[in-house]
């Protein structure tokens, strides 16, 4: 009887995790990029899964090296922590500024996660060199672009 179980709970931690793909990466940063070009943006683009890996870049040209590092701060706060850099921007705004700056991310918009329609995180995409804002609509664009979710879905 206690075989049977054993057998069972080691073949549940066994289970491959869901991983975010290179394909899933690459179509994240080709609807970025669409919506940059859309909307006459300048940006960088990082696509991280949720080990902190990267797995598609894009700095587009003219873009400065600042703005290019920060859109890889920005998805390893998303991908590490599964939610928005924006809630840092908020946190500063509302004047808790231990918790902003000890979480490690970039206190500005455009760094969101990215979620399957189950809720398991996957990773996290930065996008920077617009506004705050463009840089998170542009990131939202390309993970919904690839049939992903910008945020994990409300449990049922």
């Amino acid at each position: 009887m206690i075989l049977p179980a054993m057998t069972a709970a080691l073949l549940l931690t066994q289970q491959p995790a869901m991983r975010l793909s290179e394909e899933s990466a690459q179509e994240i940063l080709t609807g970025c990029r669409a919506f940059a070009e859309e909307n006459e943006l300048t940006i960088a683009i990082a696509v991280l899964d949720d080990r902190l890996s990267m797995l598609a870049y894009r700095r587009m040209d003219s873009l400065r090296e600042g703005p290019a590092k920060l859109a890889v701060r920005k998805a390893e706060y998303a991908a590490e922590w599964g939610s928005e850099t924006r809630r840092l921007a908020d946190a500063v705004g509302e004047g808790r500024l231990g918790w902003a700056f000890t979480s490690g991310g970039p206190p500005i918009e455009g760094g969101v996660p990215v979620y399957t329609s189950e809720g398991v995180l996957l990773g996290g995409v930065g996008v920077s060199g617009a506004s705050a804002a463009d840089d998170a609509l542009c990131a939202k664009a390309g993970i919904e672009r690839a049939g992903l979710k910008p945020a994990r879905p409300p449990a049922d």
